[in-house]
């Protein structure tokens, strides 16, 4: 965790160790060594090593071996099934419709703006661009697409499953 001591020192008298190390694994983009996460995390490798192999029994983390190190990393299945759940608990019907409209618009608008369907079509112009900043850009582009895209198939598997899994009487 970035930040002064004061607010490491905050962090740790507020959150447990597993929550600690639960938030740190669940939060990297690749994965990552027990050491690094249990630094991180502000606890020890050993306790760190107790609560990444609980969280991978648990489905929320996959294992993977690289020689003989071991790394952990958030499994994308849970993460997807926690934000469909989100979705869910947090939005009524209506919400969601509007959430998909909004996703579809700026997909549109991508397509309009470069003339292309998907980001690798957008990863092709980048290539042909004048300027680093162009292609920067592109790029940029075709990876908030990508997001977007996915989000907006989340979106559209709730709204299939709302009727399903929604607690409450809000339709």
């Amino acid at each position: 965790m970035g930040g002064d001591a004061s607010d490491v020192e905050a962090w740790k008298a507020k959150t447990s160790a597993f929550d600690r190390v639960r938030s740190v694994a669940e939060g990297v983009s690749q994965p990552r060594t027990v050491a690094q996460i249990s630094k991180e995390a502000q606890v020890s490798e050993d306790t760190a090593r107790e609560h990444l192999e609980r969280l991978e029994e648990l489905s929320v983390l996959l294992k993977s071996e690289h020689g003989e190190t071991t790394r952990y990393a958030s499994d994308p299945l849970y993460s997807r099934l926690q934000t469909l759940r989100d979705l869910i608990d947090n939005n009524d019907r209506d919400e969601l419709v509007a959430l998909k409209d909004d996703l579809q618009d700026e997909i549109r608008e991508w397509r309009n703006e470069y003339g292309v369907d998907s980001p690798e079509g957008l990863r092709k112009l980048a290539a042909d661009t004048s300027t680093a900043a162009e292609t920067r850009d592109i790029k940029h582009t075709a990876r908030n697409w990508e997001l977007v895209s996915y989000r907006l198939s989340i979106v559209e598997e709730a709204l299939d499953s709302y009727a399903r899994y929604c607690c409450d009487s809000r339709t």
